[in-house]
């Protein structure tokens, strides 16, 4: 999976703590959104995404913790998510 995201938006929608990763997440791309989903939780975040190879997956709680810390380090406002 391959998609341009706003890092603001991530942060503010999606990242900890609208979407903590107690149980893991499930993270699909397509059709130009980013959904995000905390199996724990029972949360859900959406944001809007420039998709460039579609796809769905699940992540364990430090795999979804590798993503978010990349999204968040990143020092450019639109950032290559790539899974």
């Amino acid at each position: 999976m391959k998609a341009t995201i706003n890092q603001e938006l991530f942060i503010q929608n999606i990242s900890p703590p609208p979407i903590p990763a107690t149980n893991g997440v499930s993270i699909l791309i397509a059709d130009g959104i980013l959904s995000v989903a905390s199996f724990g939780e029972g949360v859900m975040g959406r944001i809007p995404a420039y998709v460039l190879r579609d796809g769905q997956m699940f992540l364990n709680a430090n795999q979804w913790s590798k993503v978010v810390s990349s999204i968040e380090n990143s020092k450019d406002l639109y950032t290559d998510l790539k899974i």
